[in-house]
């Protein structure tokens, strides 16, 4: 276990340590012998008695005493306690977006502070121009300390040796590495990707997610996140552009997994029961045959602000234009208050004696794959067979726990692919997190 450094370390006292140990070899203390045998490769096999026969120089000692602190070598160690934050220009693109992975963000925006222009522009053009902007911003109106500036300096240094402990980067050291550097190729779909990035996360599977965040990853690995931003603003669905472009923007993993399942619980799972739930109560009060105005007032308990009262001035609508409204509205985004009206419309038709409009929109539902128009169109189809009103109730009770519980598998894999990618894990374990889901 490497000696922790102290908060604010001064290399003299570091010196002064190596002249220590340098000094207790010649004086034959074993301890120091078994400090350099663990550190100094070239006696990891020597014996006490050959250590301590042998030379011993100051550069040696120094060596020692930075592998003690977890440093590979002394000028790395130097690099920390001094804080030569500038070295850090001297990283290739893909590296910086390594290190930007690891490291505490705040810390980032305070530590370009005054920074030299080559290392704000290393690490600002690893970020997507919207999060550049937000730092720069930051930058601009931060009134942090020389003292708060050289300590988020340091905890990066540090972070940065701990990358290069982990073999993720290389260290910094001399003139700036071109290995890597490249403008940033925009990630050319193929077809099959660019047909899941035109269709809502519910109507893909598991196979879909797989590739697509497999094939992400290995853009990702070959060109950098940044690449993505072109396919993220393709995407149709908005969870699927919210959690890529998050990655995109070096959102920390952890902080990306919470907001997407908030999403998903809160957001997502939430209006999507409540919708199902309209639904159900709807197709009971059309069954039941109640005054458009009392289904109103029944369904209208599902939605924060509903519409107004239901009016005999409410009633001039077809069971074309219903079916119209119906084939051109996302039932799965369509409005609490609209999905409401959208009942209390067809009820009226009914009272009216229009005998076709269930099954106009039955019709109209007949093409859709996301899980409200599927549960509407179910109710429809029963209530035209004829079916036991007890059993249609429990029947769309049963297709709305199915679809929901696909709704969070199909979601939870989005979480697990972004996650992983961002996370910079290699193709194969993306895929695998995501598939892990449904295992």
């Amino acid at each position: 276990m490497p000696r922790p450094l102290p908060p604010r370390p001064d290399l003299l006292q570091l010196k002064h340590q190596a002249k220590d140990l340098r000094k207790a070899h010649r004086e034959g203390d074993n301890r120091a012998y078994a400090r350099i045998r663990e550190f100094l490769p070239r006696c990891a096999s020597a014996s006490e008695a050959e250590i301590g026969a042998g030379e011993f120089s100051l550069q040696e000692a120094q060596h020692v005493i930075a592998c003690e602190y977890g440093f590979k070598h002394w000028e790395m160690l130097r690099a920390v306690v001094e804080v030569d934050f500038d070295m850090l220009a001297n990283l290739n693109d893909r590296e910086a977006q390594a290190l930007m992975r690891e490291i505490d963000q705040k810390d980032m925006t305070v530590a370009l502070v005054s920074a030299n222009t080559a290392v704000q522009e290393k690490f600002l053009s690893n970020v997507s121009a919207r999060v550049a902007s937000f730092k720069r911003a930051d930058m601009e109106v931060s009134q942090v300390t020389a003292e708060e500036i050289e300590d988020a300096r340091r905890r990066i240094l540090q972070q940065t040796v701990l990358c290069v402990r982990e073999g993720i980067i290389r260290w910094p050291e001399g003139q700036k590495r071109q290995d890597g550097e490249r403008k940033v190729d925009p990630f050319k779909a193929p077809g099959d990707l660019e047909g899941i990035a035109s269709r809502p996360l519910d109507q893909l599977n598991a196979t879909d997610l797989a590739n697509l965040w497999r094939r992400l990853a290995e853009q990702a690995q070959s060109n950098g996140i940044l690449s993505l931003n072109d396919y993220a603003d393709s995407m149709v669905d908005r969870f699927l552009y919210e959690a890529l472009q998050l990655a995109i923007d070096g959102c920390d993993a952890g902080l990306l997994r919470g907001i997407m399942e908030t999403r998903l619980d809160y957001t997502i799972l939430q209006r999507q029961r409540t919708r199902g739930k309209i639904v159900i109560e709807g197709t009971m009060e059309l069954l039941e045959g109640d005054h458009p105005a009392i289904m109103h007032h029944k369904l209208a308990i599902f939605v924060s602000e509903p519409s107004p009262d239901w009016g005999e001035e409410s009633a001039e609508v077809t069971a074309a234009e219903l079916a119209a409204q119906v084939h051109q509205t996302p039932m799965a985004e369509i409005p609490l208050e609209q999905l409401v009206d959208l009942y209390v419309q067809v009820a009226q038709l009914i009272r009216a004696k229009d005998g076709e409009v269930l099954g106009t929109l039955r019709d109209a539902l007949s093409q859709k794959r996301d899980a409200i128009s599927e549960l509407m169109h179910r109710g429809l189809d029963m209530m035209l067979d004829e079916i036991d009103p007890s059993h249609i109730f429990e029947s769309m009770e049963t297709q709305l726990k199915t679809r929901l519980d696909a709704v969070v598998k199909v979601h939870r894999m989005a979480i697990e692919g972004v996650c992983a990618l961002q996370s910079g894990k290699d193709p194969r374990e993306v895929e695998e997190a995501v598939r892990a889901v449904v295992a």
